[in-house]
């Protein structure tokens, strides 16, 4: 009797186990699907010029998938377009967050920072993009992060003589 017993819970804790994972599979297929979605809605938006619904997209899309550097991105470039800078680079930053080996977070934080003024801190980001681009070989990202780093040194204020 005890091996009938434990036979059956073996059975339903096997079966029991099985479901749920296809479950995941599908939930995770269904939000990869719904994420794509609200990112070709928010680039709809875009065309249509509607800043305020492409944002609201951009944050479903952020929703379904806060794992996903690209959305952060496209999100934060529209802030950026905006000129609403602090929030671009609330957004930069959560790109950088979820994906810290990708450059373009970095790009994006150096370019808004060097529009606010911020040179420190863009500086220190345009050339943590230019050692990304350069680990991963991308050469024309790199050349354009090299470009940008050298635009914002000749903004800095040069040492005072003494």
């Amino acid at each position: 009797m005890r091996r009938c017993v434990f036979f059956i819970l073996a059975l339903v804790f096997i079966c029991g186990c099985e479901q749920p994972k296809q479950t995941q599979k599908t939930k995770k297929k269904s939000t990869i699907h719904a994420q794509k979605s609200y990112l070709a809605d928010a680039i709809q938006h875009l065309k249509e010029a509607d800043p305020n619904a492409a944002i609201r997209s951009f944050d479903e899309a952020i929703k379904q998938d806060p794992l996903n550097p690209e959305s952060y991105l496209l999100l934060g470039q529209v802030y950026m377009h905006m000129r609403d800078y602090p929030r671009a680079i609330d957004t930069f930053a959560a790109s950088v967050r979820v994906a810290p080996d990708e450059g373009d977070g970095y790009y994006y934080l150096a370019m808004c920072h060097g529009l606010m003024g911020n040179i420190e801190f863009a500086v220190s980001n345009a050339q943590k993009s230019i050692e990304v681009f350069r680990r991963i070989q991308d050469e024309e990202k790199f050349m354009r992060a090299l470009a940008l780093l050298q635009g914002l040194m000749q903004t800095q204020e040069p040492p005072e003589a003494e």
